[in-house]
Order: structure tokens, then sequence, then C-alpha cells
């Protein structure tokens, strides 16, 4: 499934904010709203040699995700984790209408808002819409050895005051399969160590460094190592004091959330991550896995969103 070619990365200018986004796995790369330190971190060891995942950014992981032996999708043979899909070429469809128009509701949020990074959450209103840049790839899968059922999907991308993606899976065979599907979001910090994650209280979870469950009644801090998968359909927000922000993540059509970091006790598992960066950045994920894949019957679709955006700590108060 992989590349024989370099990576190509496309530059996105968009009027509120960069990208970096690659054909290869329909992945952002990085996302920085003007006047910001990068929300969405790339690592500056990334290899774009196309034979494997780029480190950072929003790889795409579908049909599966983790380690296969642990997947309801089942896959078979030599399957890698993650599914196929990230180190796919997708292909790019520039006929595609806007996600704003597209966005499930789910939660009680309003995806196709857009939010000014910065302003305290005030809404930006209908007029921003223009200042948003969409791409949309469209991958289809016939079958095969790893995973013998086959599908469709497309990622709507949109670049502007906001990051927001959508993923649509639909079944195109002629018998239900379960499928797994993540935005495996590296999310960039000042200093995890001083950073606090809300919205996961009283959120049970599976730690699977442990193979336990449990949860917690407070907000998330720092400070060893994390891999859980939280059984949560709640947004959140993240409070990096050192840079002045809060990065907000609202999600639709995701039953789970993971969370991890590597910190110090794996870091050097990493060749594509320098060990200065290890308190630079977190994987915050949204998807549905495990016990909340998906069962798709034939001609069924699934839906995933999400939406990130940045607000100013000083702003408010």
């Amino acid at each position: 499934m992989a590349s024989d070619t370099p990576i190509q990365v496309h530059q996105i200018d968009a009027e509120y904010s960069l990208a970096e986004i690659t054909d290869f796995g329909a992945q952002v790369l990085s996302w920085t709203p003007r006047g910001q330190n990068p929300v969405v971190w790339l690592s500056p060891q990334a290899s774009f040699a196309g034979d494997t995942t780029v480190r950072g950014g929003i790889p795409i992981c579908l049909p599966w995700f983790g380690n296969p032996r642990f997947s309801p999708a089942a896959p078979a043979g030599a399957a890698g984790n993650h599914g196929f899909a990230k180190t796919t070429v997708w292909e790019r469809d520039d006929s595609a209408s806007s996600l704003a128009a597209q966005l499930p509701s789910g939660q009680g949020n309003d995806l196709g808002t857009s939010q000014m990074p910065g302003n305290g959450g005030k809404q930006a209103g209908v007029g921003a819409e223009a200042s948003y840049k969409v791409l949309t790839y469209c991958l289809s899968h016939k079958g095969g050895e790893l995973f013998p059922h086959a599908f469709s999907a497309q990622l709507t991308i949109e670049v502007g005051t906001t990051l927001r993606l959508m993923l649509e899976a639909v079944n195109t065979d002629d018998h239900p399969f379960t499928f797994e599907a993540v935005f495996h979001t590296y999310l960039g910090f000042s200093d995890l160590r001083q950073c606090e994650l809300h919205g996961l209280e009283h959120a049970v979870f599976l730690d699977t460094l442990t193979d336990k469950k449990a949860s917690e009644d407070q907000p998330i801090t720092f400070n060893q190592s994390f891999d859980r998968i939280y059984d949560s359909p709640s947004d959140l927000e993240i409070y990096d004091p050192a840079w002045g922000r809060k990065i907000w993540l609202k999600k639709s059509g995701s039953k789970s959330t993971i969370v991890w970091t590597p910190w110090n006790r794996f870091i050097k598992d990493f060749s594509d991550i320098p060990d200065q960066e290890v308190y630079r950045f977190a994987g915050i994920e949204f998807g549905n896995v495990r016990e909340n894949a998906f069962l798709l019957q034939p001609g069924q679709s699934h839906r995933l969103a999400m939406e990130i955006g940045v607000d100013s700590l000083v702003d408010q108060g």
C-alpha cells in the first residue's frame, strides 16, 4: 500500500491559518493559526520517503485501529498497526462541496460553525465560511488479503479559522462487516508537563499499558506515559498556560477518545521523534474502537467529524 516515491506536501495558505497536507494517507501534516505556535504537531524528524506514515499531523486509522490482534475488525495476514489507509495515496476530488453543509450534529455540537482563534469562543458568523479552503479525498478498497471487505471512504478537510475534518465510510460490499476509524491527532504544546486536559472526568478508560479499566474525577495532567482508550462522546479542552492558549476539540460520531504520549519511558522506541520533543506533543484521538467499533450493513455509511480551534487564555480573563 505504501508509495514508491517521496511524499509531496501541499501548502495551504488560508486567510486565518496555514496547513500542510499530503495525498499520502490524505494526512493533515500540520495546522497553525496565524500568529500562533503550531496546533497540529509534526515531528522534526518525520520521514517523507513514502514507505511509512509521516510522524505527526493527523493520520487516518482505517479500517482498524492499533494492534490488529485486539481489533474487532479482524484484519488478516501480516496486518500492521492502525490499518492501511494511512499509507495509501488517496485521490483528490476537487468537485466536492463544503464540509460546513455536511457535518452531522452530535452531542449538542454545531461543528459547522466557525470560531475565530483567540476570540474567546465568540462566533465568527456565516461570513467566515468564505475564509475556509476545502480539500476532499477519496479512497476505494475492493477487498483483499488483509481486509476482505469492500468499502469507500471520503475525507473532507477545511482549513480556516478552525481546522475541520469529516470522514465518511460506506460499505460497498454484499455483506456486513465491522470496522474501526480514528483521527490519530498529534497536538503541539509548550511543555506537556504544564498542561491540563479537561472533558474526560469520570469517563471509564482502558489503560492499555496495564490492561485495566478505571476512571478519574480530575482533569488529566501529564507526568507519565499514557496509552488510554476512553469511552466518551465529550468534547475536550487543553489548557497551555505557557503559550497563553486553550486548544478545544469538538467531535461528532465518535464514542472513543484515545490519549497517548510515549514520555521518557518509550521515546527511545521512536527513531522519528527527537528526544527533546517528548514534552512537546500528545496524541489526542477521536474515533470508534474496540467495543465502540461499527458494524456496517451493505450500503450503510458512517460519519466521523472533528473540529479543532484555539482561544486565548488572556481573552478569557
